[in-house]
């Protein structure tokens, strides 16, 4: 699937989706986006790490790992 398709797709399922960006990077053809992804106002979240690859720019590869994001912290150290 295409990430153009899996936006439309995502967007339709859960209409109140949300993404806040909290940290991007990039380096040579790599950008790797941290951010808050919730499906409505009442979820509390999943943290994501996106990890795009560009040729000739344009998208040629997408990783990305999630979690959801707790309730209580295991350490001292939040998500964000």
């Amino acid at each position: 699937m295409r990430l153009v398709q899996f936006a439309e797709a995502i967007t339709t399922q859960f209409p109140q989706l949300s993404v806040e960006f909290y940290r991007t990077a990039a380096e040579g053809d790599l950008v790797v986006t941290h951010s808050l992804l919730k499906t409505s106002p009442e979820d509390r979240g999943s943290a994501a790490a996106d990890f795009f690859r560009l040729e000739d720019s344009k998208l040629v590869e997408h990783w990305d790992v999630t979690q959801p994001v707790p309730e209580n912290a295991a350490n001292e150290h939040p998500v964000f």
